[in-house]
């Protein structure tokens, strides 16, 4: 077993889309009980430049990953 496959699956795509496209985010289940398994967090502490790079390298991952 890979150590990937250890890992729940949206652990893994925040890994992903950070080596992928360099935009970090938190698994939903770091922040509480509630159906966190369906959300992530970004933190918006950049410029809005690096916000705008980041929306689209979010969008080439959802595509890829679709």
């Amino acid at each position: 077993m890979s150590p990937r496959q250890a890992v729940p699956r949206f652990r893994v795509a925040a890994l992903e889309l950070l080596e992928r496209e360099a935009v970090a985010a938190t698994p939903g289940l770091d922040f509480g009980a509630h159906d966190t398994r369906r959300y992530v967090r970004f933190a918006y502490t950049r410029s809005m430049a690096d916000l705008e790079e980041a929306a689209r390298g979010i969008a080439r991952f959802c595509g890829r990953n679709a």
